[in-house]
């Protein structure tokens, strides 16, 4: 039987596989993480193998395959192999995120591309880094302007007004911290409350849950408001990949989604998990664990 619809060109079919494989790429890429040694910042693998060696002032996070570095008293930026893709330049510089990362020149900050464009002018008082906002909409970042924070989209376009003594994220999960004479609530992109203020301090949702703090200790709250893990620790932060980290006493280590302990209280500090792995500090240095609280990699003594 001869089909005589349209044929599509082979080209064509292989665009989405093409796409599919660029973004698993990039993903991969960004499993670099950054160590300390000696004083110095370089990046490792998930094993635990330095890949590029630490040679930097400071340093953050992969992401979109580059990586922000301070290199003498400027910030710039590198590739996965180490090689300086976008010249130290900044006074201060954050990870990319959409195509876009925020970078501070003089006392201002704005956006640039991965070319090293500046897209968004350095008008903000204080830009940081674009989030999925959750609710099927684009990106949006926090700023701040005369002494308020605010949102923009990735065209530089307002959000929301700068009217908020500080906001703790942008949208995520639809809903934005953020604190207004002296308590803290969440917005949606309509600048409209979803959970009225009444905390002290509260961090952005992740994975269905926020932290936040209330009568000098922390908890997790859902998208309602309701407490799902009650407020028991001196300290807590946002929830990745069923690993929040909490307080207590001095110490910090992780609980999962339902306030359980997982990983005992040791650490002098911790970051979320990413990729598996969540940074730590101890007596000793920066290290890296896995989410049993397993060692991959630690400062040596």
């Amino acid at each position: 039987m001869i089909h005589r619809g349209r044929v599509r060109p082979l080209w064509i079919s292989l665009v989405p596989a093409l796409f599919f494989c660029l973004a698993l790429q990039a993903q991969v890429k960004d499993r670099l993480f950054r160590v300390q040694v000696g004083g110095k910042f370089g990046y490792m693998n998930e094993q635990g193998k330095l890949i590029i060696p630490p040679d930097f002032k400071a340093a953050r996070k992969f992401r979109d395959g580059l990586a922000p570095v301070q290199a003498g008293d400027k910030w710039g930026y590198i590739d996965t192999k180490g090689h300086l893709v976008i010249k130290p330049q900044y006074d201060d510089a954050r990870i990319f995120s959409f195509g876009l990362a925020s970078v501070e020149v003089g006392e201002h900050w704005g956006y640039i591309n991965r070319q090293g464009r500046v897209v968004i002018p350095t008008s903000f008082e204080v830009a940081r880094t674009f989030m999925d906002p959750g609710d099927g909409t684009g990106p949006t970042a926090r700023v701040k302007t005369t002494g308020k924070w605010g949102m923009i989209d990735t065209q530089g376009r307002t959000i929301v007004n700068p009217m908020y003594d500080e906001m703790e994220g942008p949208l995520e999960e639809g809903v934005s911290p953020v604190k207004l004479n002296g308590l803290w609530g969440y917005i949606d992109r309509t600048n409209t409350y979803v959970i009225q203020p009444q905390f002290e301090f509260a961090e952005a949702f992740t994975s269905g849950v926020a932290a936040v703090e209330k009568d000098n200790h922390w908890g997790f709250i859902d998208h309602k408001g309701a407490w799902l893990v009650p407020c028991t620790f001196d300290g807590a932060n946002e929830l990745f990949e069923d690993r929040g980290p909490v307080k207590i006493g001095s110490k910090w280590g992780f609980v999962d989604k339902s306030g359980k302990l997982v990983i005992p209280a040791q650490f002098e500090e911790v970051q979320s998990f990413e990729n598996g792995l969540a940074e730590v500090r101890n007596e000793v240095g920066l290290g890296y664990i896995n989410r049993n609280g397993e060692w991959i990699w630690k400062s040596a003594k």
